[in-house]
């Protein structure tokens, strides 16, 4: 059985969470990774995470640039981050997702 976004998602934010009370992020960097979380339950919700496909997250960088073209680079960049904490803990196999660049860096 394979982890749904949503599931991961709240994996996820008690492992951001942790370096939050750790001292390795600011609160302000929390906030961004709160606003990734919560734009990947909304946007792909009950998907399993390892189902995502590139398409479907350029489209969703995508429609987040057209409102907010900075807003929309940090949601890459912290995706490929919140990918790379998905396959350090064997959610999806390693180099799945990580790096690319759909919208201009």
């Amino acid at each position: 059985m394979s982890v749904t976004v949503n599931e991961w998602m709240l994996k996820y934010e008690a492992i951001v969470l942790n370096r939050l009370t750790v001292g390795e992020i600011k609160p302000k960097t929390w906030g961004g990774y709160k606003r990734l979380i919560h734009f990947c339950s909304v946007t792909w919700g009950e998907k399993p995470l390892g189902a995502l496909s590139i398409s479907e997250i350029t489209a969703g960088i995508k429609h987040k640039a057209d409102t907010a073209p900075f807003a929309a680079r940090r949601l890459r960049i912290n995706l490929s981050n919140m990918f790379l904490e998905a396959q350090r803990e064997g959610v999806i196999p390693q180099g799945t997702i990580l790096h690319y660049c759909p919208v201009p860096c």
